[in-house]
């Protein structure tokens, strides 16, 4: 009797924000464990998506909506060890799941013989420990975890050497870069819609930032910047791309500032690839970036991208050839390098040319064939880079 394809699962613990990238993701990953012959399915929680994720269905994509009620502590652990135990899962890919949630889960297969390998995706920054002698350098949640899980995948070199500042061994924890459509991307055209939707001034130049409006991303320190751009480079318009509950602060806060003409907030959108091919430069202000997926979409459309010289950012962007890179500050004032680019637009050609060039680096393609080859390592079932003979669980 023919054994049953081996089964990948991809599970995420938060619910789908852009859903593009998303279904791209996984579908790409479908592909490629197909062709080393598993079968790969993606587990979400239930969303006002779930109809588009269930149309997927038909194109190739295999959707397990997670129900309400079950994406948190022991009835999470549960509900993926009842789903584990009965399809014989053989990979569990793991993202924005609690560390003990894991390790939970983990003893808990354990017991039922389950020999399921756990990779956990590391995706934030996390605490520094700059203590040589503290004990939380050695015994702290991602620590403990780490001594369940098969992998740490992390998203830049940045979070890897801060898994190693907090105990995580080298041989636990590995780099795979973001990914993104870079033809997607790199397709946007500039139409002009998204100025005539917001009432932009055709001779001005717009400078996007695509973040959800949370403390954490810097929205803040980049307003306080737009009086010294705005003085300098009047014909100036900041679009604010996302949404978050921070959005009705961060207006309040344009208005104290005296520069709500010049920010426009456009909330949630998903035709960002247009919107970078308006866009004249892109800023990420993020402080704790641990990667940076926009700016390597911004760098697919072409578009050099300012951003904090920390984390995830200066790993992406080479300083001065595919954007500028600024101290971090309280606040970051981004002022001078928006100033810089928008004083030369030769400079920002450029930039813009090279990032298509450097983004290649970041294609979808070398993320999922990264991780297949990584995740597929650890049953025995890569030999020499050619998918290997399967055999049953």
């Amino acid at each position: 009797m023919k054994p049953e394809a081996p089964l990948v699962v991809s599970f995420s613990n938060i619910r789908p924000k852009k859903i593009d990238a998303a279904v791209s993701w996984q579908l790409a990953f479908t592909r490629v464990y197909a062709k080393h012959g598993c079968v790969h399915k993606w587990m979400v929680h239930t969303s006002e998506f779930d109809e588009t994720f269930e149309s997927f269905r038909g194109k190739g994509l295999d959707v397990e909506i997670v129900p309400l009620g079950k994406t948190r502590g022991f009835s999470l652990v549960i509900y993926l060890l009842g789903f584990i135990i009965r399809h014989r899962v053989e990979i569990i890919h793991l993202h924005f799941v609690k560390p003990f949630d894991i390790m939970a889960l983990v003893v808990l297969a354990r017991i039922f013989l389950q020999r399921t390998v756990f990779i956990y995706h590391k995706h934030s920054p996390g605490r520094i420990i700059r203590k040589k002698l503290s004990i939380k350098r050695y015994v702290n949640p991602l620590s403990l975890m780490s001594l369940f899980v098969s992998r740490i995948i992390c998203v830049s070199n940045s979070i890897r050497e801060n898994c190693l500042n907090r105990g995580v061994s080298g041989e636990k924890a590995v780099t795979v870069y973001n990914g993104i459509d870079i033809e997607r991307y790199g397709a946007g055209t500039d139409t002009g819609r998204i100025r005539s939707e917001f009432h932009i001034p055709a001779d001005h130049r717009i400078v996007t930032v695509i973040k959800d409006a949370r403390p954490e991303t810097g929205i803040d320190a980049l307003l306080c910047s737009v009086p010294g751009v705005i003085t300098v480079h009047p014909g100036t318009t900041f679009l604010i791309v996302g949404g978050g509950a921070e959005t009705g602060r961060l207006k309040d806060l344009s208005l104290r500032l005296g520069i709500e003409k010049s920010v426009v907030f456009a909330g949630v959108r998903n035709d960002i690839p247009d919107i970078i091919a308006e866009s004249y430069i892109t800023v990420d202000p993020s402080p704790v970036e641990a990667f940076g997926l926009v700016i390597t979409e911004s760098m697919a459309g072409g578009r050099p991208v300012v951003a904090v010289n920390t984390w995830g950012p200066r790993e992406i962007i080479e300083d001065g050839v595919t954007g500028l890179l600024v101290d971090p500050g309280d606040p970051t004032d981004f002022a001078s390098a928006i100033n810089r680019l928008l004083a030369s637009p030769e400079t920002v050609a450029a930039m813009g040319a090279e990032c298509r060039r450097q983004v290649k680096r970041f294609s979808v393609e070398r993320m999922v064939d990264e991780t297949v080859r990584i995740s597929l390592a650890l049953t025995g079932r890569v030999n020499k880079g050619r998918p290997p003979l399967r055999k049953p669980l």
